[in-house]
């Protein structure tokens, strides 16, 4: 069954490591009977980074370049935080959704104004983030109408975030020298945020 999973041809799947079930032994098992099995996803799910075998999932699954998002429920332990920007920045990646200390979410933004966007590709996202406007202020935010946003920041943000959830307030972050390049950040309950990179 693990082989024919493998062997579908969807343009999007998911590796779910929610569970934290699978142990060292059963992924060597699942590596050595098909050596192309993690090549197939493009996305995964982890609950953390607290034991070894996730961390090898990944590095295997960054290596194909194919890998577009993650999604890690726990904290993100500071010692990652850097691979996770790394990530976030690579040309495979569309979005990443963890729980990131304010500090590495500054770092993104603060990087992302340094860049030459148009390398970047469009339509990031960064979701899971605990923060309010005002322990963003520093990045340089103006509050704008959600209307305001181009069609495909708006569909990206209603399918992310009003869908589940009421935005508070809506706020854009200049590129300092491409004026085509933004990232609109939508707060919402419970010091929620997610930036939308543009």
């Amino acid at each position: 069954m693990v082989h024919g999973f493998a062997l579908l041809d969807a343009p999007e799947k998911t590796v779910d490591l929610i569970a934290g079930e699978l142990t060292f032994q059963a992924y060597e098992k699942l590596q050595s009977e098909d050596s192309e099995f993690w090549t197939s996803f493009s996305s995964v799910r982890l609950w953390s980074f607290n034991f070894s075998v996730v961390g090898q999932i990944v590095d295997d699954l960054l290596v194909t370049r194919r890998l577009q998002s993650i999604t890690i429920s726990q904290p993100v332990p500071e010692s990652l935080n850097v691979f996770c920007v790394e990530f976030f920045f690579s040309e495979s990646c569309s979005r990443l959704t963890a729980f990131f200390a304010n500090s590495v979410v500054l770092r993104v933004i603060n990087r992302w104004k340094t860049m030459d966007t148009r390398g970047l590709a469009v339509n990031k996202i960064l979701d899971g983030i605990r923060a309010s406007p005002t322990e963003l202020a520093q990045a340089g935010m103006r509050e704008v109408d959600l209307n305001s946003a181009k069609r495909n920041i708006l569909i990206m943000v209603h399918r992310n975030v009003m869908e589940l959830r009421d935005i508070t307030s809506f706020h854009c972050i200049d590129h300092p020298v491409d004026p085509k390049s933004r990232i609109y950040v939508a707060f919402f309950g419970y010091n929620g945020c997610a930036l939308f990179f543009e």
